[in-house]
């Protein structure tokens, strides 16, 4: 706690359909610098053994120079491009160019939709995710909603299916997503099954309320026999 200062606040209004809005107040969290970040974290950063961090709320000094820890550790880098290059620069975050330049030091790099087609002037998700490597990250997951994700890196490009489920709330899925990408990562999974097992965190979030409505891993690899028995063996 800092004397004075006021938490992060977000305000997540959902629809009657599951779909919700965002309105965040970073607050305290947006006073963060990159001189905390050398001086209080990053004997935790060159720890770790993946990175996580994002672009929405923050300004990009700090961000970036968690992601220049971990980078020069060899620690792997995960980035959520969350917001449009465009609104980042518009919120006084940080400029488009010194974004993009960042990127060159991320491993695996999941835009929102916005940011993606901003960056490369494309719609198709093949087109997209190549020019996304491009500029540097290794591997390119995207979410596609009902359609699923598409992962890619120089050597692959696959689109993996969505699970079949009843949404509730899509309030934290793209955050399950990821965690279900990193765990599948971790485990030394090809890209499919790290996409595979991360729809399925995804998928399991939407059917609760709430950010943290997250699935067990029992509760995923269960959805994955139900409804992907051919792929269950892989895990």
């Amino acid at each position: 706690m800092i004397a004075g200062e006021k938490s992060t606040f977000t305000w997540i209004p959902v629809d009657a359909q599951g779909e919700r809005s965002i309105y965040m107040f970073p607050n305290v969290n947006g006073k963060l610098s990159a001189q905390q970040v050398r001086t209080r974290f990053a004997g935790h950063i060159v720890k770790a053994r993946h990175f996580h961090t994002e672009a929405s709320q923050l300004p990009l000094p700090p961000v970036r120079e968690g992601i220049r820890i971990a980078h020069e550790a060899g620690v792997r880098v995960i980035f959520d491009l969350d917001v449009a290059p465009s609104y980042f620069a518009q919120a006084g975050l940080g400029t488009e160019s010194d974004l993009l330049q960042t990127l060159q030091m991320v491993d695996v790099l999941k835009p929102c939709k916005a940011a993606a087609r901003e960056i490369t002037g494309e719609t198709d998700y093949e087109k997209i995710a190549a020019k996304l490597l491009s500029l540097g990250p290794k591997i390119v997951a995207m979410t596609m909603g009902a359609d699923g994700c598409l992962v890619a890196s120089a050597n692959t490009t696959e689109r993996v299916p969505a699970f079949n489920v009843s949404v509730v709330d899509t309030t934290g899925a793209g955050d399950a997503f990821m965690g279900g990408f990193s765990f599948g990562m971790l485990q030394g999974w090809d890209l499919p099954s790290c996409g595979l097992f991360a729809n399925g965190c995804a998928a399991l979030c939407c059917t609760k309320v709430g950010a943290r409505a997250m699935g067990r891993r029992t509760e995923v690899l269960a959805l994955i026999k139900s409804q992907r028995p051919a792929d269950a063996s892989h895990f």
